[in-house]
């Protein structure tokens, strides 16, 4: 573009003065959970030989991995006990230029006892719990340690991945009651770490009712092929929902279960064009445990004209 340096730019550095490590995380001293990356930088690129001459006191397993430019490694801790952890580059390790370290670098951070991180609660009725730890979660030890109180309907199934644990109700949590889910010490990491205190999540679960539909309330110039979709926050029972369900004008049509939660109305033939139709669904509707809404509920569409 024609553009000129105004001045001439000088620079300088100082080249580093022999292969070294650059840095580490965690920081020294830091505490940190079970489930953590550890990482080592160099200031040359290393190979394979340098990530197995790397030591961890107390031994712990871990699968060191390299960066495309060899300069950067980490690996992921999962399974150490809490304490402290020392990770050591020794001295006369060497880059792939065949330079050695001179000295050898030690990092040295704490691992925390186990401990709950999170705790989610379901906004649907058939939603699950989930809880976050900071270690990965010993499978054998859920079943007394984490219960729900009242117990869910159908009986809770525990499923484990890494330190994230979710409490499923076979049948869908009871409406409008209130919860407490509990954890106790009894609880292990997969490295045998107890935790550290108890922990109770506490919530409220809605009335059983319907989320949303399609058509939406009030909607107009809706087609007249289209079919009615209707979800729940809850599991309904397929027979309930056939007898509770109507429309006015009276559609013909067939309902089906497309999820757990979400029917779809097909009627038989196109609705009528320039039509306000009315979807009722009473009172006779029941959840797969049994419970019934609140109310009747019922929203209203206007089809747009012949197609």
């Amino acid at each position: 573009n024609g553009n000129a340096i105004p001045a001439e730019v000088l620079g300088s550095f100082e080249p580093e003065p022999y292969f070294r490590v650059t840095g580490a995380d965690p920081a020294e001293n830091e505490e940190v959970a079970g489930l953590t990356l550890l990482r080592l930088g160099v200031n040359s690129p290393v190979g394979p030989s340098f990530l197995s001459s790397i030591i961890v006191e107390p031994p712990v397993p871990l699968q060191w991995e390299l960066s495309w430019d060899g300069r950067t490694m980490g690996a992921f801790l999962q399974n150490a006990s809490s304490g402290t952890l020392h990770v050591t580059v020794p001295a006369g390790l060497r880059d792939t230029d065949g330079h050695t370290t001179q000295q050898a670098f030690t990092r040295t951070f704490v691992i925390k006892g186990l401990s709950t991180e999170y705790g989610y609660r379901p906004y649907n009725l058939a939603d699950s719990v989930y809880l976050g730890f900071s270690s990965a979660i010993d499978s054998s030890s859920m079943a007394g340690a984490i219960t729900a109180t009242p117990a869910v309907p159908g009986g809770q199934t525990l499923t484990v991945r890494g330190g994230r644990v979710m409490l499923a109700a076979e049948r869908d949590f009871a409406p409008q009651t209130d919860y407490v889910i509990s954890v106790d010490t009894t609880l292990r990491s997969t490295g045998g770490s107890a935790l550290r205190d108890p922990y109770s999540l506490l919530f409220t679960t809605p009335p059983f009712s319907i989320n949303y539909t399609a058509p939406y309330d009030g909607a107009s110039g809706v087609p007249t092929t289209l079919s009615i979709d209707i979800s729940f926050n809850g599991r309904p029972d397929t027979s309930a929902l056939k007898s509770a369900l109507s429309l006015s004008p009276p559609v013909n049509g067939k309902l089906t279960m497309v999820s757990d939660r979400r029917a779809e109305f097909t009627p038989y033939s196109r609705l009528s064009p320039l039509t306000t139709y009315t979807v009722t669904i009473d009172t006779t509707l029941r959840s797969i445990g049994g419970d019934a809404p609140a109310a009747a509920f019922q929203f209203s569409f206007t089809t747009g004209g012949a197609q």
